[in-house]
């Protein structure tokens, strides 16, 4: 037992121990260290990983080190897109048959293929279109389906079907390529289309080198060379438009003129017209004087862009879109 007695005021107090109660105490102080001891080594006493670890922290590091470069690593070879993919996998059917109206179309090879593509395994949904002189069918399959099995099954089905028009090609079955936008670009301004054209096809040229996989351009018209012959002209000389437009397909032409060196080089004679200064020199008619009757004397000779192709404008001036795309498997 312990006594503690007090002193005077001001001084310490005294305490007594009993030397008989001492080692007792002792003893009970260091088996309860010895509890702690035990009871924290108890991990690092255990098997598995985390003793493994716990005992050799070097294999710690290296595993933390393995685990942050196999990180860096999957961060190059992850696939990156703007939005996830929606869209179903489509196997495309075409056939064609010279001649025929889309009426045939439908009757003699649509109506003769649906029925028997339709219920293909993993066929999701089936739409058909006749136009004159071709068919298109498109399976559209479920997500995940395998698709090179989907076009073996397409292609074993169509090679058992014998009862097509005389005069219709046998179809043909290929996967329909996907592509996802990534970004839509308009160039426009106080421009003329000839130069927004050059811009376009530069920044179209520049993104395909740099990776891109498919670029369309809308609003980009053909050029074309038109040249107007006033009835009054095409009399005075006495000749007609198709002896004219036979002169002009004669002159503006590029033609294979064989080969040198055993076939290591190839030689033609480039004539094709590009400008309207080059059609404005061909020569119509040669007389015995002479004298030369050329399409400039007769017809009037302008360059413009193709008037039947679609033409883009914003805020009153001209402009052309570039729609850069992707396909399912590339990144963005």
């Amino acid at each position: 037992m312990s006594e503690i007695e007090r002193g005077p005021t001001g001084q310490e107090p005294e305490v007594s121990q009993n030397s008989d109660t001492l080692p007792d105490q002792r003893q009970a102080a260091g088996s309860q260290l010895g509890a702690v001891i035990r009871r924290f080594d108890a991990p690092v006493n255990q098997g598995g990983i985390i003793g493994m670890l716990a005992r050799h922290g070097t294999a710690a590091n290296l595993l933390m080190v393995m685990l942050i470069l196999g990180g860096l690593w999957a961060i190059t070879r992850l696939q990156t897109q703007v939005f996830p993919d929606a869209s179903r996998d489509i196997i495309r059917v075409t056939a064609n048959w010279d001649g025929a109206t889309a009426e045939d179309i439908d009757s003699g090879i649509v109506e003769v293929l649906e029925p028997q593509l339709r219920f293909l395994e993993n066929v999701d949904s089936i739409t058909s279109t006749s136009s004159s002189g071709r068919a298109t069918i498109n399976l559209a399959y479920n997500q995940g389906s395998d698709m090179r099995g989907a076009l073996s099954d397409v292609e074993s089905t169509l090679s058992q079907i014998s009862s097509y028009p005389d005069g219709a090609d046998d179809p043909s079955a290929s996967r329909a390529i996907r592509y996802e936008t990534i970004s839509k670009i308009v160039l426009s301004g106080p421009y003329t289309e000839s130069a927004l054209q050059e811009w376009a096809i530069e920044l179209r040229d520049s993104l395909l080198n740099s990776g891109i996989e498919r670029i369309e351009l809308t609003g980009l018209r053909g050029q074309e060379i038109v040249a107007e012959i006033p009835i009054a002209a095409l009399r005075k000389s006495g000749l007609t438009l198709e002896q004219i437009a036979s002169q002009i397909r004669a002159t503006s032409t590029d033609i294979p003129a064989g080969e040198i060196g055993g076939g290591r080089s190839l030689v033609r004679s480039l004539g094709q017209i590009e400008n309207a200064q080059d059609l404005a020199d061909i020569e119509i008619v040669s007389q015995g004087s002479g004298a030369s009757l050329r399409l400039s004397d007769l017809a009037v000779i302008s360059e413009g862009f193709n008037p039947d192709q679609t033409q883009l404008f914003r805020n009153g001036n001209p402009a052309i879109e570039v729609h850069i795309q992707r396909s399912l498997t590339a990144d963005s």
